[in-house]
């Protein structure tokens, strides 16, 4: 299982959901085309008419037009991925909630993504609070964000160190 942080991206993300998205039956086209519209009205940068029109022509199927369209978006970068994922919980709620990249956010309690991602760091126990200067203490955090019990050892914080 694969073990998601903030920092990843929305393009991580939709590659890792990728399979789940295009999977028979998931999407149909009614709403694949609202996605599609969406993104090319809505976001216009997003996506060009041109594009738009590529991704709606009935002449292909269903599954090579929408296997493309998340092609497409992995390839242009992470915001127009995060909008991708806007467009979807938008027309497709129940879909959006049951992606696996979302489950995984809910199982182990972590944060939804963000555009700007990062990694929390959590000071050594050893680290002398005057040294902070008038940034003020910085309190040591176990890996869901909650403070360190006070009786925990410095061995048992060195193994979370980095989140």
């Amino acid at each position: 299982m694969m073990l998601y942080r903030s920092y990843q991206s929305y393009c991580h993300r939709l590659q890792h959901d990728m399979y789940f998205l295009t999977s028979t039956s998931r999407l149909n086209e009614q709403v694949v085309d609202k996605i599609v519209l969406q993104l090319n009205r809505v976001y216009p940068q997003i996506l060009t008419n041109e594009e738009a029109e590529k991704f709606r022509n009935p002449k292909a199927s269903l599954h090579t037009r929408f296997s493309d369209l998340l092609k497409h978006l992995q390839k242009k970068g992470d915001r127009h991925c995060q909008e991708f994922y806007r467009a979807l919980q938008i027309n497709a709620e129940q879909l959006f909630n049951d992606l696996p990249s979302r489950k995984i956010l809910t199982e182990t309690g972590g944060r939804p993504f963000s555009a700007q991602g990062g990694c929390r760091v959590i000071p050594h126990p050893s680290l002398n609070p005057s040294e902070l200067g008038k940034s003020g203490p910085i309190l040591p955090q176990n890996f869901r964000g909650a403070p360190v019990p006070a009786d925990w050892t410095s061995r048992q914080l060195e193994g979370n160190a980095l989140i």
